[in-house]
């Protein structure tokens, strides 16, 4: 109940907010005063927030869930008239502004926006209605659809996690680096996902071009930086790396702009598991995951290269004593780990709104799924991101804090038990 109560005032919130930000837009355009504007952009941001927000505590139903996305894509479209609104007055066409103010696709968006806020409400409502009315086996069927949408939720969230994580922890094994530009990575597959899925219209194209474009970025960061610092300390490496990171994400905003961006869902099919209505794009996720695992697992096993680079991560030197290039096991790998950055944020963009600060966001889970793993572990990456992605989903059911604070509790429980992780090597050396 408590839960319910909160995502009612979530959704407050957001309604709250819309009507701050269509005040403000309506007296800048009245008066020209920035306050007004300052206002305005504090109530966009907020729309957003609270969105996302309303998006982790409903992440148990998946009705809300459609809402969300929608709700993402009107704010999106929302925050976008009301840019080209201030843009028109800061230009001086006041009544070409006043115009766009008043037009269909504007009054259109606000009544969308504010029906389905309602709707999410109403939602809520019956939740709660259902608690009570005491209907004991309504109440437990709906503890099975919590957990089963938790479940996959969770399935999902562990899928991007390890995707994005397995080249953190292939980076660190064989060439001893902390590469936090690998977030950079994954926002440029997700931004690469958005923009060839506009111009296209299709989603898993994007994902690809992330891919590539990923890949190839981490080709060219590697060349021309990391080459010059492998044999420098461990802290160097990881200084440089955020330096990246945060560069990255200068470029991204430069390119793209700081509004958040909707990518839409390549399939809305829903299933059925267990009477519960799962979408297919999350298990589409977790399959592709599944495969990517297989893949470098036979990869790593099954040739020459893959083989090298696991002998390298135990001792480096010996691998380079047989005559290896390993120099080139270092590109191959760092490539390797790009491209899988790419693909976690190509698939991850439907599911959430593509912005420039979405690789800092997740920076922390990154870190702690690797930590709980081991470094340079690929059976520990899966199976730490599988135990976060979990606590997380679960969690937030439980209680919504939980989901921020269970994973950080659950790393040092696992830390003082097991210090290298669980499935670390002490064998690894500098």
């Amino acid at each position: 109940v408590n839960h319910t109560y909160e995502v009612q005032e979530q959704i407050t919130d957001l309604r709250l907010a819309m009507e701050r930000a269509e005040t403000a837009r309506r007296g800048y355009l009245l008066d020209v005063d920035p306050r007004f504007y300052d206002t305005y952009r504090d109530a966009a941001g907020r729309l957003s927030a609270t969105v996302e927000r309303i998006g982790v505590l409903t992440a148990d139903n998946p009705r809300q869930q459609r809402r969300v996305a929608q709700a993402r894509v009107l704010i999106a479209r929302f925050i976008s008239l009301l840019d080209d609104s201030v843009g028109l007055v800061r230009a001086d066409r006041l009544e070409l502004a006043r115009e766009n103010f008043e037009n269909d696709q504007s009054v259109g968006t606000v009544r969308d926006l504010r029906q389905l806020t309602l709707q999410m409400n109403n939602e809520e409502s019956g939740l709660l209605q259902i608690r009570d009315h005491g209907q004991q086996d309504t109440g437990r069927q709906l503890i099975v659809v919590l957990l089963i949408s938790g479940v996959i939720f969770g399935l999902s969230m562990a899928s991007v996690y390890f995707l994005m994580s397995i080249g953190l922890s292939l980076c660190f094994g064989l060439m001893r680096i902390i590469s936090l530009d690998q977030l950079l990575y994954y926002s440029v597959g997700a931004y690469l996902a958005y923009t060839v899925s506009v111009v296209s219209g299709n989603v898993w194209l994007g994902v690809l071009a992330g891919v590539v474009v990923s890949g190839m970025t981490a080709l060219v960061v590697e060349r021309f930086i990391f080459r010059r610092i492998y044999e420098r300390e461990l802290t160097f490496s990881m200084i440089t790396s955020f330096g990246i990171l945060i560069g990255g994400v200068g470029v991204i905003k430069a390119i793209w702009g700081v509004v958040p961006r909707p990518v839409r869902m390549p399939t809305p099919d829903l299933v059925t598991i267990f009477g519960t209505e799962v979408p297919v794009y999350r298990l589409m996720v977790v399959g592709i995951a599944a495969l990517v695992y297989i893949g470098i697992w036979l990869f790593l096993n099954k040739t020459i290269i893959g083989k090298a680079i696991r002998a390298g991560i135990e001792d480096v030197e010996h691998v380079e004593g047989l005559g290896i290039n390993v120099s080139r096991l270092f590109t191959i790998t760092f490539v390797i780990a790009g491209a899988l950055s790419g693909l976690a944020g190509g698939l991850h963009a439907p599911l959430i709104m593509v912005d420039p600060q979405m690789g800092l966001e997740v920076l922390a889970f990154v870190f702690m799924v690797v930590i709980i793993g081991g470094l340079g572990s690929i059976k520990g990456t899966l199976v730490s991101s599988l135990i976060v992605g979990q606590v997380v989903s679960i969690g937030s059911l439980i209680y919504a804090p939980l989901a921020l604070m269970a994973p950080f509790a659950i790393m040092l429980l696992i830390l003082l038990v097991k210090p290298t992780g669980l499935y670390g090597s002490t064998m690894v050396k500098k």
